[in-house]
């Protein structure tokens, strides 16, 4: 799965998702760091079978990509899913 997928699937339940800032983005070596803080609603479609609640939540993530000849090679993500799923209720 690349990166847009992986978005994609927390997009659809949470169909305002908005970045807030980026708290951290550096490149070295063909490897770039993105931290960024991004927050929405539970609006959209069913997460993870539970229905939309409504509720909003405020999350942080991050993204390190491996980049070959200006392409993503790969990438390893992190974001904290647990502090977003106690704030939607889920």
């Amino acid at each position: 799965m690349d990166y847009a997928q992986s978005h994609s699937v927390v997009m659809k339940s949470v169909n305002d998702l908005r970045i807030i800032q980026f708290d951290q983005a550096w490149a070295k070596d063909g490897h770039v760091l993105l931290r960024y803080t991004a927050e929405g609603s539970h609006k959209g479609e069913p997460y993870k079978s539970i229905e939309a609640t409504g509720r909003h939540a405020r999350w942080s993530a991050a993204a390190i990509f491996e980049v070959e000849d200006g392409k993503i090679k790969s990438f390893t993500k992190d974001w904290d899913q647990k502090v977003m799923q106690v704030s939607l209720e889920l």
